[in-house]
């Protein structure tokens, strides 16, 4: 099925993108609209989980879903406010309010290692040869 779902997904995107490359009048905009899906869906969820220890997995959706679909909105509206900016801030509020309203549900799980073991974040910005 997957292999099934490459071939067609492949020349497909591939001839999306190509035709989106021709039609775009600057690089520098091919290169922002490529970017900002990544910023408004992965960019919240992963901040959050490295530095909010009530951080769930139904926080993260929500912000990766939210907003990435409020970018997709607000890119063909023509807003004043840069899409990925006002999509940004929507990740972030509905991940803050849907990992609080789900803590009971889905609570927040330590990050672990390939073997499973915990790997614990006291070490956050790579501050490791500057301890005193």
């Amino acid at each position: 099925m997957r292999l099934k779902v490459a071939r067609f997904a492949i020349p497909v995107i591939g001839s999306l993108a190509t035709y989106i490359a021709f039609n775009a009048e600057r690089v520098v905009q091919v290169i922002i609209d490529s970017a900002a899906p990544a910023l408004v869906s992965v960019i919240v969820p992963f901040i959050f989980c490295f530095w909010w220890k009530k951080a769930n997995r139904s926080g993260a959706l929500a912000g990766m879903l939210g907003g990435f679909i409020t970018w997709l909105i607000a890119s063909t509206q023509g807003t004043e406010i840069p899409p990925d900016l006002i999509s940004f801030g929507v990740s972030a509020v509905l991940m803050i309010v849907v990992t609080l309203l789900t803590q009971k549900i889905d609570p927040p799980r330590p990050l672990t290692d390939i073997d499973s073991n915990t790997i614990e974040l006291t070490d956050r910005v790579g501050s490791l040869g500057f301890k005193e």
